[in-house]
C-alpha cells in the first residue's frame, strides 16, 4: 500500500501542478478492504504483521490525499459482506460500491483509465 499511495501522490501532485483536472477514485476489494478500514482487529487481516506505526502513516496519507486532492477512496460492499466486517468501521473518507468489479467496468466505459495495483 505504501507505493500505491506514493504513486497516487505522483499522480495527482503532477496533474495539481500542471493544472489539469482529474478524478482519480481507488476502488478495493478483495485483501485491499484491511487498509479501508479504521483496524484490523477481529478480522481476519488482524494476523498480518503491519505495524501500527505503518498503518497510522497509511491512514494519514490516505486521509491526506481525500482531503487534499479530493482522491475518492471505495470499497466493494460484497468484499465487506464475505469478510463480515460492517460498513461502520471503514475509515470516514471511504465510501461503499455494490460491487468492486462493476465499479471498475463503469469507471472504464465512462473513459477512466485502470491501473491494477497488487
Amino acid at each position: 500500500m505504501d507505493a500505491t499511495l506514493r504513486n497516487i501522490y505522483n499522480l495527482v501532485n503532477y496533474y495539481t501542478t500542471n493544472n489539469i483536472d482529474y478524478d482519480v477514485r481507488v476502488v478495493s476489494n478483495s485483501a485491499g478492504v484491511q487498509f479501508m478500514i479504521k483496524d484490523v482487529k477481529g478480522t481476519k487481516f488482524a494476523k498480518n504483521k503491519i505495524s501500527e506505526k505503518v498503518a497510522k502513516s497509511i491512514k494519514e496519507r490516505m486521509q491526506s490525499l481525500a482531503d487534499g486532492y479530493n482522491v475518492k477512496f471505495e470499497q466493494c460492499s460484497i468484499t465487506l459482506q464475505r469478510t463480515k466486517i460492517d460498513k461502520s468501521r471503514l475509515k470516514s473518507f471511504v465510501k461503499t460500491t455494490s460491487s468492486g468489479q462493476v465499479q471498475l467496468v463503469d469507471l472504464e466505459e465512462q473513459g477512466y483509465a485502470y491501473i491494477k495495483v497488487k
